[in-house]
C-alpha cells in the first residue's frame, strides 16, 4: 500500500477501537472496517460496507465508521 494511501487515526477512533468488538484475529495489512450498532456498541468486520445486504440484514450495523488497517502491534490506520 502507497504512503499516501494511510494515515494516521485520531484521538476518537483510537479509543473506540479499544472498545470495540473484534471478531477475527487481525492480520497486519490487511483491511477492516469499523461500524456502529443501535445500541452504541462498535466492532470491527472484514467485510466493507458495500458488501452487506442490508435487504437480508437491515440491523447489521447503524452507521459505517471508517476503513482500517493493521500497520503494527495495536497500530491502525485509515484506508
Amino acid at each position: 500500500m502507497a504512503d499516501d494511501a494511510v494515515k494516521e487515526l485520531d484521538e476518537e477512533i483510537i479509543n473506540i477501537l479499544s472498545i470495540a468488538d473484534v471478531g477475527v484475529t487481525p492480520i497486519l495489512g490487511h483491511s477492516y472496517h469499523l461500524y456502529k450498532r443501535k445500541d452504541g456498541t462498535y466492532f470491527i468486520s472484514l467485510v466493507g460496507p458495500g458488501e452487506w445486504n442490508r435487504e437480508k440484514q437491515p440491523n447489521a450495523y447503524e452507521e459505517f465508521v471508517i476503513s482500517l488497517e493493521l500497520v503494527g502491534d495495536n497500530k491502525w490506520w485509515s484506508v
